[in-house]
């Protein structure tokens, strides 16, 4: 049977009674368990506003412009960006009246659409709101460091103040400060500086060396207490073992970890080095590859491919000398356009791998297939003897 909707004689058309928002499967299961479940059992849905932050412009400087994101929608554990669509057609608003009688309430030709990314420019928005939190060492954590009501000697940030101040959800938030190196004290943030976790590693290793324990099975509880009788919190080992192990489980009360030595430790010495020049700074391969094997301890030892998500080896020909450049990407800018056009400012074209792996962080999903699409669409692809290089597009305002 045939529905009726028509429109009330005092219908008055309004442009901000209604927002429409079209939801995916995934959305629709969470507003759906929602409806059905108590608030305190709801996972949250929070909807955030464009933001502004600074990014980093072609010369590798900061720049102090602003830029503006768009409006994103969270979950928990994902992010969503939100953008009007519009159609040609009308979509009608209705409430129901009768069996088969319907009233307009409301008619719009656009709607909400949301889409998964990942959270836009976090990495950079967290540098910025984190300045002025950094521990350089552990009288970092000292009670007159961390107690000084009068004048505080660092920054106070709160969790929930990073949450409503970037567009992430909880568990990406989590993710990446765990990423920075970054540990909670007495509810504030604080961001563990790329020197100071080297030197409490360096401690660690040697502890675990000299009273001959176990790096494949480390006692986060032991280690904890041997550092902190060498003056290292307990809270920034536990974090550090979190953060350069390959495994962990738990065991009464304990977790056992692996811990890191062949890969993500000795990256640490590499980084070091490489941090003093500066995001997008470079130097003779062979000079920092001869610093760094001198700056680690026994048993590490250093391989390139440890460094190969930070940084690019280049030479200008078959012949000259290979440099290697410190490309951090939680330091570079944060959307493809402005990362590509600090890339093409310091090259003219970018071997298909090498790029990609550069912007492979941007994609939703990290696949190769995923970053090719992005570059296809922002860059301009070259085919030259079979071998695939990247270019600039010439409305692409660059250095070069």
């Amino acid at each position: 049977m045939a529905s009726k909707i028509y429109f009330a004689t005092d219908y008055a058309p309004s442009t901000d009674a209604f927002r429409l928002l079209e939801i995916p499967p995934d959305l629709e299961r969470l507003f759906v368990a929602a409806a059905s479940s108590s608030i305190d059992e709801q996972e949250p849905l929070v909807f955030r506003g464009p933001m502004t932050t600074t990014t980093l412009a072609s010369d590798s400087a900061p720049s102090s412009a602003p830029r503006e994101s768009g409006a994103t929608l969270h979950t928990s554990s994902a992010t969503y960006s939100v953008r009007e669509v519009n159609t040609s057609n009308t979509l009608l608003v209705c409430g129901k009246v009768a069996a088969d009688e319907w009233r307009v309430a409301h008619t719009t030709g656009n709607y909400m659409e949301p889409a998964p990314v990942p959270p836009p420019r976090l990495a950079e928005s967290l540098h910025s709101l984190l300045a002025g939190t950094e521990a350089e060492d552990d009288a970092a954590f000292s009670p007159a460091a961390s107690h000084s009501a009068t004048t505080p000697t660092w920054k106070r940030v709160t969790r929930a103040y990073l949450l409503d101040n970037v567009q992430a959800s909880p568990d990406e938030l989590d993710r990446e400060l765990a990423r920075m190196n970054a540990v909670s004290v007495d509810g504030y943030i604080r961001l563990l500086t790329l020197s100071y976790v080297r030197d409490v590693l360096t401690l660690l290793v040697a502890t675990a060396m000299a009273l001959e324990m176990d790096l494949d099975a480390l006692s986060c509880n032991a280690m904890a207490q041997q550092l902190v009788d060498d003056g290292v919190p307990a809270i920034v080992t536990s974090q550090l073992l979190y953060r350069y192990s390959t495994a962990s489980r738990p065991d009464h009360g304990d977790t056992v970890v692996t811990l890191a030595i062949a890969d993500q430790i000795p990256a640490v010495y590499g980084e070091c080095i490489l941090a003093r020049l500066g995001v997008c700074g470079s130097m003779l391969l062979s000079d920092f590859e001869r610093e760094w094997q001198a700056s680690v301890p026994e048993p590490l030892l250093c391989d390139l491919k440890h460094l190969e998500s930070m940084t690019v080896i280049h030479a200008s020909s078959p012949v000259a000398p290979r440099f290697i450049y410190y490309m951090p990407l939680g330091e570079l800018p944060g959307t493809v356009p402005e990362r590509l056009k600090v890339l093409f400012g310091l090259r003219d074209t970018w071997p298909r791998p090498d790029l990609l792996r550069l912007v492979r962080d941007l994609t939703l999903d990290g696949s190769d297939k995923a970053g090719d699409s992005l570059l296809v669409k922002h860059a301009r692809l070259i085919k030259t003897g079979g071998t695939v290089v990247f270019g600039p597009r010439p409305d692409m305002g660059t250095r070069r």
